[in-house]
């Protein structure tokens, strides 16, 4: 069974503590869905069987974020929705959830994407509802603690840049040249403006000594660096002693949402759409915790089984690019020459809104795809706690 894919949308992702600083997910997320129903083709919401939906940091003051998002963005009461939690694959997990419910006979059509907003997350004070009596109350990062990997009781950075280093022999001039790429590529495709039709601009209010002002349209990627080098690059200074890690080789938290409908081919016929693409197979991966890039190769060999291809068949991925290294390693476990790989840059150029980018990848791929006029790629994104997604996808 394929499942089609239309109505590609996503935000511009925000810079942390950048032009999203105070817009809420639930916001950025019902950008998204409202523009995926417009570009849809869908006559009305009545085959809209369910909505799912990635976030990681979920505001504890709009439990179940998805379903708050779909009636922001429009959507009937009728229509139900529920929200994935699985750290950096949550918005990946959500497109699994909907797939393994339509085989299982559990409708034919579903909304799924994914939202974030680092820039919102909140502090809190653990013990405060008891009271601290005569004594003083901690307040805790929740984006601190985000990164701290719950099983291992380390920073997750650490764990992988520990891997990368001593298992895959990935060097720092390795993970410096390629994050320079990546910015390189992504502002190529922003002057192209490749990004133009994934892109649903999104409005913020400002204000000005208390009044509001002429609200800011922000309608391009924040992140991506221009003038980022090789050479810049290796001036940044390590995060952890004796490790290749840096804030430019590494992933940096970020604001943005994505979404798009995912639908059984024949629904898609009978209802008279067109498909952007078609998720041929997925897979699901889970390996040793100091050991999270095993999970990448592992979902990735899966779902080509699945699909029934192989690495050199599958003409564009979208891989991993939390760490440079992660990308690196995947490409030459599987072969992987550099000119298939994030053609129009990735998360270490735009930022990691963690529970959206799986669908950010996602609609990106479709596009470039599109664009290219390539038949057949991949999605690959592993997660804190040493687990990972896949999605084979095919243009028709």
């Amino acid at each position: 069974m394929k499942f089609a894919i239309f109505g590609t949308a996503r935000t511009p992702i925000g810079s942390f503590g950048g032009a999203f600083r105070d817009v809420r997910p639930q916001f950025l997320f019902k950008d998204s869905i409202k523009a995926s129903y417009e570009r849809s083709g869908l006559k009305d919401y009545s085959h809209i069987y369910d909505c799912v939906g990635g976030n990681a940091v979920q505001p504890s003051d709009c439990a179940n974020i998805t379903r708050v998002s779909i009636l922001l963005a429009g959507f009937p009461n009728e229509i139900p929705a529920f929200t994935v939690m699985a750290n950096d694959v949550s918005s990946l997990v959500a497109a699994v959830n909907a797939m393994q419910a339509m085989i299982t006979g559990e409708g034919d059509l579903y909304l799924v994407g994914g939202t974030e907003s680092a820039s919102t997350a909140p502090y809190i004070v653990r013990g405060a509802r008891w009271g601290f009596r005569f004594n003083h109350g901690i307040v805790n990062d929740m984006m601190a603690e985000l990164r701290v990997d719950a099983n291992e009781k380390k920073w997750y950075c650490e764990i992988v840049g520990n891997v990368l280093k001593n298992k895959y022999g990935i060097s720092r001039e390795e993970m410096d040249r390629f994050a320079a790429l990546s910015h390189k590529k992504a502002f190529r495709a922003v002057r192209e403006q490749k990004f133009k039709d994934q892109i649903v601009p999104v409005t913020v209010k400002k204000k000005a000594a208390g009044k509001e002002v002429v609200p800011e349209i922000v309608s391009e990627d924040e992140g991506i660096n221009p003038v980022m080098s090789p050479k810049k690059a290796a001036k940044a200074n390590p995060l952890y002693e004796g490790l290749d890690l840096t804030e430019v080789n590494t992933y940096r938290l970020a604001d943005g949402a994505a979404s798009f409908f995912i639908a059984k081919e024949e629904k898609a016929k009978e209802l008279g759409l067109e498909p952007e693409g078609y998720i041929l197979a997925y897979a699901l991966s889970g390996t040793h915790l100091d050991d999270p890039v095993a999970a990448l190769f592992e979902s990735m060999r899966k779902a080509m089984e699945k699909a029934g291809v192989k690495a050199d068949e599958i003409e564009v991925f979208e891989l991993d690019e939390t760490f440079a290294g992660t990308t690196l390693a995947a490409m030459k476990e599987f072969g992987i020459p550099e000119d298939k790989v994030n053609l129009w840059g990735g998360t270490l150029a735009t930022g990691h809104p963690v529970g959206a980018t799986g669908a950010i990848m996602t609609v990106k791929l479709v596009h470039i795809m599109k664009t290219l006029d390539k038949k057949l790629g991949m999605v690959a994104l592993t997660s804190m706690g040493g687990q990972a997604v896949s999605l084979v996808i095919s243009k028709e």
